[in-house]
């Protein structure tokens, strides 16, 4: 897992590298590629996952009320 001074390096978005354009490039459309994570973030994901389904399970309710449909509506004044 992350220790506490890593995590901002952890959540960072990659760099992209900048090109120069000649000419036909300027005109041509900006292709956008698709942003892939890392195997080792997919990993860690299904770690946690795992672990707050475990949580979850273990709570009578909870699974019901996390899965609940949540709205406020004009009627509702707040004071």
């Amino acid at each position: 897992m992350l220790r506490r001074s890593g995590w901002r390096k952890y959540f960072a978005k990659q760099a992209e590298k900048k090109q120069k354009k000649g000419e036909g490039e300027f005109f041509e459309e900006k292709k956008e590629e698709k942003n892939v994570l890392p195997q080792e973030k997919k990993d860690d994901q299904k770690a946690i996952d795992a672990a707050l389904i475990k949580a979850i399970e273990g709570v009578p309710e909870l699974k019901g009320y996390l899965s609940a449909r949540f709205s406020m509506s004009g009627m509702v004044e707040t004071t």
